[in-house]
């Protein structure tokens, strides 16, 4: 938790995208909770770790069935 007592939690959509997101707040409508919570920072170092393609997974798929 930071000083003002902010705590987040990772959150993740369909397409494979992640965002940070308030703890306190429910996810909004598309995106559902990633498995982390932490400060800011602790949040942004975990995206930084697992979200290694910044590709949505609608376009890995099509990539993949045309042979690309």
């Amino acid at each position: 938790m930071t000083a003002s007592g902010a705590h987040f939690q990772v959150l993740v959509n369909d397409e494979g995208q992640y965002s940070i997101h308030p703890a306190r707040l429910s996810p909004p409508a598309g995106w559902r909770g990633a498995g982390f919570t932490g400060t800011e920072s602790a949040c942004t170092e975990f995206v930084d770790e697992v979200w290694t393609d910044m590709r949505p997974q609608s376009l890995v798929d099509q990539m993949s069935r045309s042979g690309k």
